[in-house]
């Protein structure tokens, strides 16, 4: 198979991160590393070819844990740079309609890799797993988006963000997010839930906007020295979160303040 990449330099190696969904049953998606190599030629464009790969799934990958029929793993990845120190990538991958604790709650998978791409370790983060102490609903879908925060409560250990965009506070499917504050094994130290109710957000949130859905980190937008956040996808679905005619609260980027952590 192959792709085109504008403006790339000539055997220049890329990792390509894709998602597959199974036709049938859907028990899981699928975590594909393809190693990319971007071969000289004599146009302006670099043409890329497939080199090697590595599948993670319920069956292979060296994954062992435990992936039940419609979990729908890898349905978000996000890589988390190096979170255990071994100089190798991790990957956090959601599976949103996992069922721990109840029906389509969700959860999420830190993957420590070894530098073929296989799979060393897991810690899996759910509703009865990994240490996350928070509450979650039958339904909430968290998982649904992933990032990766970089340090952000100072402890050199990576943090994350979680999107559950079918959670209930304060009304039907208004979404929520969580900031999970992680220990170098991968399981919770803490949380921060960002929701219509919770985290301090004062943005007016209507039933069925599904804050949550996509999920980014800014980095430091207001130079106070702590990252922030975006959800374009609620931005895009609800242009009226940046209409000017609505008042500055209702802007869809998070300022994030020390007190979260």
């Amino acid at each position: 198979m192959r792709n085109t990449f504008r403006g790339c330099a000539p055997r220049t190696a890329r990792v390509l991160l894709s998602r597959l969904h199974s036709q049938s049953v859907l028990r899981f998606s699928l975590v594909t590393l393809l190693i990319i190599a971007v071969l000289s030629v004599a146009t302006p464009y670099a043409y890329a070819q497939v080199l090697s790969h590595q599948k993670i799934s319920d069956t292979d990958g060296g994954f062992t844990g435990t992936l039940d029929d419609d979990d729908r793993f890898g349905s978000s990845v996000a890589s988390l740079g190096d979170l255990d120190g071994d100089t190798v990538t991790d990957l956090l991958v959601g599976a949103s309609f996992d069922d721990d604790g109840g029906t389509d709650r969700g959860a999420v998978w830190i993957l420590f890799l070894n530098s073929n791409g296989t799979v060393k370790s897991h810690q899996k983060i759910s509703d009865t797993d990994g240490g996350f102490t928070g509450t979650l609903d039958d339904g909430d879908n968290f998982g649904t988006a992933v990032a990766s925060l970089g340090d952000l409560d100072g402890d050199t250990v990576g943090d994350i963000l979680v999107g559950a965009y079918h959670d209930d506070d304060g009304g039907n499917n208004r979404g929520a997010v969580w900031i999970l504050f992680l220990n170098s094994n991968g399981t919770v130290k803490s949380h921060q839930k960002i929701s219509d109710t919770d985290g301090g957000f004062t943005g007016t949130l209507d039933d069925v906007d599904e804050f949550g859905t996509s999920v980014a980190s800014l980095g430091d937008l207001d130079g106070d020295t702590v990252t922030d956040l975006v959800d374009p996808d609620t931005v895009k679905r609800n242009p009226s979160l940046v209409s000017p005619k609505r008042p500055a609260s209702r802007h869809p980027p998070l300022f994030l303040d020390n007190h979260l952590i």
